[in-house]
């Protein structure tokens, strides 16, 4: 059994107040084969968010770009 120390850090590249919106981003990811979770911050600056909360799609660092850009161009 192979055992290794290295993680994969994940990284945000979409960010928004509307959880669905988080949903749709991560399954149009997840749907075209590249990994993604979603992480669940709490709003810091009060005049910025009603809800109290923000939801960012994370892939991992090395799928970044490619994701970012795929996610914007399906998002529009």
């Amino acid at each position: 059994m192979a055992f290794s120390f290295f993680r994969v850090k994940y990284v945000p590249i979409y960010t928004v107040f509307d959880v669905n919106s988080a949903w749709i981003a991560q399954d149009t990811l997840l749907t075209n084969g590249i990994k993604a979770n979603i992480e669940v911050e709490p709003c810091k600056h009060a005049e910025l968010c009603s809800g109290g909360e923000s939801y960012s799609v994370c892939v991992p660092g090395n799928d970044a770009e490619k994701a970012k850009e795929f996610v914007c161009k399906k998002m529009q």
